[in-house]
């Protein structure tokens, strides 16, 4: 099926929710790379070794997403802290419930080329 025969909502999905994107596809599931956490010792701070790993991830992740056909990046948030963290990268909270956050695989793919 081609991204046009999807309608319009396809053309929307970097700027809209997830639970949005669910009723955009017509399927029940859509394939989502899940991060563990990834952290850099106490020792590193103010290095930017941390960016620096969020970068590399991110590349990883793009190019992995080619092979498993991964449309969203998925992480849990240790704590509020870093869920600022992660927002200042473009990841969004899935609920606010919980500290679960989800970043759209064209945002991901943006890390790999710059």
């Amino acid at each position: 099926m081609l991204a046009a025969e999807y309608g319009p909502e396809w053309q929307q999905l970097p700027k809209r929710k997830l639970s949005d994107i669910y009723r955009a596809f017509p399927h029940d599931r859509i394939g989502c790379t899940m991060l563990g956490r990834v952290a850099a010792h106490n020792i590193m701070r103010g290095t930017s070794f941390g960016v620096a790993l969020m970068t590399k991830m991110m590349e990883k992740v793009a190019e992995g997403s080619q092979i498993v056909a991964s449309r969203f990046l998925v992480l849990d948030a240790k704590n509020d802290k870093l869920v600022d963290v992660y927002k200042e990268y473009g990841f969004q909270r899935l609920s606010d419930e919980d500290r679960r956050m989800f970043m759209h695989m064209e945002t991901v793919k943006k890390f790999e080329s710059a």
